[in-house]
């Protein structure tokens, strides 16, 4: 999941009307993407980067499926075999 940190209109999110396109705002805070919509992985590459059209990152990950675990918040084993926290190293 994201969050948008940078207020934008997607310009691959609209839609057709008599008067012409309407593309979908997203203001800070939004989820990103709302719902219905699946952007590709390009695109929210893209999104989360400074080579966007603004030249800046305008989304950010919140946590979620997308997110790496840092090893060091993971529960291990000690050499025994042992189960132990892995920050505090207790059994």
């Amino acid at each position: 999941m994201y969050k948008v940190i940078r207020g934008f209109f997607d310009l691959e999110d609209y839609k057709d009307t008599k008067s012409g396109r309407v593309y979908h705002e997203y203001v800070e805070g939004d989820e990103y993407p709302r719902a219905g919509v699946d952007p590709g992985a390009e695109r929210v590459a893209l999104l989360a980067s400074d080579d966007n059209l603004q030249g800046e990152p305008l989304i950010e990950s919140v946590g979620g499926p997308t997110d790496a675990v840092d090893p060091e918040d993971e529960p291990g084993e000690d050499e025994s075999g042992e189960k132990t926290d892995s920050k505090s190293g207790k059994k």
